[in-house]
Parts: C-alpha cells; structure tokens; sequence
C-alpha cells in the first residue's frame, strides 16, 4: 500500500502536466487563429473584390482607389448600349504613391463579333503602337500595347465574349503598368 501511494502522487503529478500542456497549446492554437483572422482582415480592407454585372466579370482593386461604373443606355431602345469603368486615384492623401494614376474600361455591346486572330493586326501597326504583346488578363486574352507619341498610354485589348474590352492606363509609368496588370490580371468571368 505504501508503494501505491507514491504512485499514485506521481501520476497525479503526470496528469497535471499533461492537462496544463494540452490547455496551453489550445490557447496559444486560438491566439494563433485570431491573429490569422486579424491579418486577413487588413488583406481584405487593402484589395476589395469589384463585380461588374454587366459585363459578367470581377476584379480585384486596392481599397485605396475609386472605382466608378457607368452602364450606358441607349435612349431609343433603353437597351445597353456600351459600359465604362474607371479605377482610379488622382494623388489624393493616403491613396497610392504611384500618383496619378487611371485605368479606364470600354466595351461596346452588339458590334460585329471579333476573333483573337482579328486583334493581331494590331501587331502589323507600327504607327500608331510602340509595341504590341500577347497579354492575360485572369480568364481573358488579348494584347498589350503602348500607343506613340504624346498620349503615350499603355492600352490593353481583352477578348470578352467575342468583343473587345479596351482599357487604357494613363499616366504612362512603370509603377501605374505594374498596379494597372496587378488589376488585370486578376479578372474573373462571373
């Protein structure tokens, strides 16, 4: 019996020390998962998730710039015409050091349906593009180009539903090409 007693005290003993492990680990396991959920919650106050209905497409933007989205309706018929969007920042206070900085969208609806090979002639013009590129867009196709001469902008032609989605980056710089294909590069068709 007396032998028993000492064992007893030292499982005892084990068991306290097991528990106090088990209980510290699954402490530090939520404080590790609240610190998770705090850093995804700053990604997603830095980059928000912006659906174009319309155009059956989404992307993702910094939350530091405005997007600004305008459907146009035809008077005629009320039926939509073409859409524009723009994702933007002009140098305000706490918005991206890039500066000025523009990306503008255009597709018109119900134009004669274009092909891939159809863009590429964009390739054979030298006058008005400094250089032409394939380009991908998240799940869309296209080219990269830089048009010449003063409105130098980078200008990106999408095949989105056998039409073309033009957007234009302007101020023409390294860092508005870097964010404006960070953009790009995230679209997704809904």
């Amino acid at each position: 019996m007396q032998k028993l007693k000492p064992l007893a005290f030292l499982l005892v003993i084990l068991i306290a020390i097991l528990t106090f492990t088990l209980f510290s680990d699954k402490k530090s396991n939520i404080d590790n998962i609240h610190e998770t959920d705090a850093d995804l919650e700053t990604l997603t106050e830095e980059v928000e998730t912006n659906t174009f209905e319309e155009l059956g497409i989404s992307m993702q933007v910094p939350g530091e710039l405005v997007v600004i989205k305008e459907p146009v309706i035809s008077e005629e018929t009320g039926e939509l015409e073409s859409y524009i969007f723009y994702v933007q920042n002009y140098g305000y206070e706490g918005g991206p050091e890039t500066g000025d900085f523009q990306l503008y969208g255009s597709y018109q609806f119900r134009l004669p349906t274009v092909q891939l090979r159809d863009l590429e002639a964009m390739k054979e013009d030298t006058q008005t593009y400094e250089y032409v590129k394939d380009f991908v867009a998240g799940d869309l196709t296209g080219y990269e180009s830089q048009y010449k001469g003063e409105r130098n902008n980078y200008v990106y032609s999408l095949l989105l539903d056998e039409q073309v989605l033009r957007i234009s980056v302007s101020e023409p710089t390294a860092e508005n090409k870097e964010l404006a294909e960070s953009i790009l590069k995230s679209i997704k068709l809904n």
